[in-house]
């Protein structure tokens, strides 16, 4: 069961934990009793949804609870606390570094860089383990190890950019920093076009990045948000402005539709583009807020739907973007959700 994007030529699912692959498929298409071993469908349009997975698993067991379900060309990659996985045309392959991760995790991070245009899916936990890097040239996750740690990385204009960044050399934590890399060489951190900033030393450290057209950086820090617009100079490529007063509450409500995004901020729930900061959450933000202290807080952005889920532990506060509502929705003991377009049916 799946639904032909004719705009893309792909075949789009939507995947969920343990249950193997979740998916749109059309109302028309669906055939009697085919709906025998599901539960808690809802009917969106023209389109059947089942939020909370099949009782039948589709793909083969990975063994343990998914963190992370990441689109990376053709690829889903798959990752665990401490195993990490590859889906490609119906293949469930391991890719774990070789020796493994140093510490388990169980909130993965991904952004996309370029290498002379090659991209790589790079792959972050917080700064709880190095950074690694894979293309399906490679068999397993690849360790950076002269990529600095950090708690934030995003792909920028042929570099990888980090903020958040733990200094080697003074053996401390510098969460004001950004760093980014050599252009083309982003394993090159201290030479050629490689730099940092670091902003006034306080409390407010960088939490998480996006990107806006025409390559506006966001920088989304604890206490505020600032705007990086690239100057043209290879060495010093971002003038750096203040955008709101805003935190972001946790790196994990961050989530990109291409031309801007949407995360909890420290006082409401925002959508930022290229038209600015705007709150969206008046009617929610209060029973969120006071949920969210010490919850595990992770989103997804159902493009299909245009809808953000911002979940907080077991409740998906979701946010229709186009019809600018909100709902809510049990995700009972799912630990994740993805995006992914595929060229071949598992």
């Amino acid at each position: 069961m799946y639904t032909r994007d004719e705009r893309k030529g792909r075949d789009l699912y939507i995947t969920s934990f343990h249950r193997g692959l979740n998916f749109f498929t059309p109302k028309d298409a669906l055939q009697d009793g085919m709906l025998a071993d599901g539960s808690n469908f809802r009917v969106k349009g023209q389109r059947v949804v089942p939020p909370k997975g099949l009782t039948t698993t589709i793909v083969e067991d990975t063994g343990g609870a998914i963190y992370a379900l990441i689109p990376f060309e053709d690829n889903l990659v798959i990752m665990l606390e401490d195993e990490a996985w590859k889906l490609h045309g119906g293949a469930l392959t391991e890719i774990t570094p070789t020796g493994g991760f140093p510490e388990s995790a169980t909130r993965w991070s991904s952004t996309v860089a370029l290498l002379f245009g090659e991209p790589y899916l790079i792959v972050g936990s917080y700064g709880v383990n190095p950074f690694y890097k894979w293309n399906s040239t490679l068999s397993g996750l690849a360790e950076m190890d002269t990529t600095p740690f950090a708690r934030a990385s995003i792909g920028y204009r042929g570099r990888l950019v980090l903020g958040n960044v733990y200094d080697d050399s003074a053996a401390e934590w510098c969460p004001f920093r950004l760093q980014w890399s050599e252009i083309n060489d982003f394993e090159t951190w201290e030479t050629g076009t490689a730099g940092f900033y670091d902003f006034v030393s306080s409390a407010d450290e960088i939490r998480g990045f996006l990107v806006l057209p025409e390559d506006v950086l966001v920088v989304l820090r604890s206490e505020t948000c600032c705007l990086g617009y690239p100057t043209g100079d290879a060495y010093d490529p971002l003038s750096l402005r203040l955008l709101a007063r805003v935190g972001l509450y946790d790196a994990g409500t961050l989530q990109s539709f291409g031309t801007g995004g949407f995360f909890l901020g420290t006082d409401d729930v925002y959508r930022v583009d290229a038209a600015g900061l705007q709150s969206i959450g008046l009617a929610v933000r209060d029973q969120i807020l006071s949920n969210a202290f010490g919850a595990t807080l992770w989103s997804f952005l159902d493009v299909a739907s245009k809808e953000y889920y911002l979940v907080v532990d077991s409740t998906a506060w979701i946010y229709n973007y186009e019809e600018n509502t909100w709902s809510t929705c049990d995700m009972g003991t799912i630990t994740c959700l993805g995006g992914w377009y595929a060229t071949s049916i598992p």
